[in-house]
């Protein structure tokens, strides 16, 4: 098995702003914000939760695959604690991801599979 390491964001640019953040669509080298005319806002303690598995400058992924793609878990602590989410795998880099349902749009966030179970 060979291990690559690669960004697990690639692309995507985390910034924290106190106001003016419209000037963002006119700054070099963005060619876009998620969500649009107002951004979309990534709650501090995802944010800590990705640090927190920060090893040597990348985020250590979970290793098992509990759980099938499709399959509906409960997610059981961190930020989206109490939600109901979908499964999924990102194609390639074999990453373990859940849709969640989330003020009616499906977002894709990663957590631990010791915070999920079965629903």
């Amino acid at each position: 098995m060979q291990h690559v390491e690669a960004p697990l964001f690639p692309c995507y640019l985390f910034i924290e702003i106190k106001d003016k953040w419209r000037s963002l669509h006119s700054t070099y080298g963005i060619a876009a914000v998620i969500g649009g005319s107002i951004p979309a806002i990534v709650r501090d303690q995802v944010i800590d939760d990705l640090r927190s598995r920060e090893q040597n400058g990348y985020i250590q992924l979970p290793k098992s695959k509990k759980f099938d793609v499709g399959d509906e878990v409960t997610i059981k602590a961190g930020a989206f604690a109490g939600q109901t989410a979908l499964v999924a795998r990102m194609p390639v880099k074999e990453r373990q991801k859940v849709l969640l349902a989330l003020l009616g749009n499906k977002i894709r966030a990663l957590v631990d599979e010791c915070d999920l179970e079965a629903a």
